[in-house]
This record gives structure tokens, C-alpha cells and sequence, in this order.
């Protein structure tokens, strides 16, 4: 618990994989964009929590999708202009 917040607050890995989760579901909600900063989630969370939430497929294929997303050369060189 956060000491300024009257509820739980979740971490950003969780609130990743949630997004993942209702993104993969039959809801209308698009899964979560590929331009975050993943460098900044703690990797053993994020997977410990998606073997808790029994997601680890999704995540892997968001993750994929990311890799290639990342690696783009036209996201690369759109990148370099925010430098």
C-alpha cells in the first residue's frame, strides 16, 4: 500500500500483464502498444507473475511482437528524430 492512496496499488508488471490479459480475452480492449520501456520492468516479477496468472503464452507472443517492433528499421530511424 502506497501511503497516499487508499487501495492497492499495482506494479507496473502487473498492470502490464493485465493489459496483456484483457487484451487476449474476448473483450474489445486492444492489447498493450509495443512503444514502452520494458528495460524499466523487473523480468523475474513480470515472469513469476505470468506463470501466477497462467499467461506465460501471451506474454511470450507480446514480448515476440515487441523484439520485432523494437528491431523495425522505420521505428529505429522514427527513434533517432526523439534523440
Amino acid at each position: 500500500m502506497d501511503l497516499d492512496f487508499k487501495y492497492p496499488r499495482a506494479t507496473s508488471e502487473k498492470a502490464l500483464l493485465d493489459w496483456i490479459y484483457l487484451g487476449a480475452s474476448r473483450t474489445k480492449i486492444a492489447g498493450p502498444p509495443f512503444d514502452i520501456d520494458a528495460g524499466r520492468l523487473n523480468k523475474a516479477r513480470l515472469e513469476r507473475l505470468a506463470k501466477a496468472m497462467s499467461i506465460e503464452t501471451p506474454l511470450g507472443m507480446y514480448l515476440e511482437g515487441k523484439r520485432k517492433y523494437d528491431e523495425d528499421p522505420e521505428v529505429e530511424a522514427n527513434d533517432s528524430l526523439n534523440a
